[in-house]
């Protein structure tokens, strides 16, 4: 991770976690309002928006929803292996939950698999808030 991060990239990595954080609490919403499709899009958005702070911090950039689900897998699982594998997991299942609802017209979720999607997403969140207080803020 580079030591020398610009003010500018620290407003951006905040700008992130914020992002992140709301998103989360919009899934719980969407969730709690029996809207599935929305709440898989937000708790994918909201795992991306966590994921993406990471980035920032080792100076990867990419406009691309799987090259950055890629790179953090081979990059923190794989490589460094700072998280454990299942968290990589529960990122690209919902990445994949999120493109089933965005794209797919007959997709069905039911309410158990988005909370499971919605649960995952917060010990992403859980993770990612150790990792920062351990090695940024």
């Amino acid at each position: 991770m580079e030591n020398s991060i610009q003010p500018k990239e620290i407003e951006a990595i905040k700008s992130y976690i914020k992002r992140a954080k709301q998103t989360l609490e919009s899934a719980k919403f969407n969730l709690d309002a029996n809207d599935l499709l929305t709440a898989q899009n937000r708790i994918y958005y909201a795992c991306f928006y966590i994921v993406k702070p990471l980035s920032l911090l080792d100076n990867f950039v990419t406009s691309k929803h799987k090259v950055l689900l890629d790179w953090f897998n081979k990059k923190y699982i794989y490589d460094d292996k700072i998280f454990q594998a299942s968290l990589f997991k529960m990122y690209k299942k919902a990445f994949d939950s999120r493109e089933k609802a965005d794209y797919s017209i007959s997709v069905i979720f039911t309410k158990n698999e988005a909370i499971e999607n919605y649960n995952n997403i917060k010990l992403c969140w859980n993770n990612r808030k150790i990792y920062f207080r351990k090695n940024w803020e």
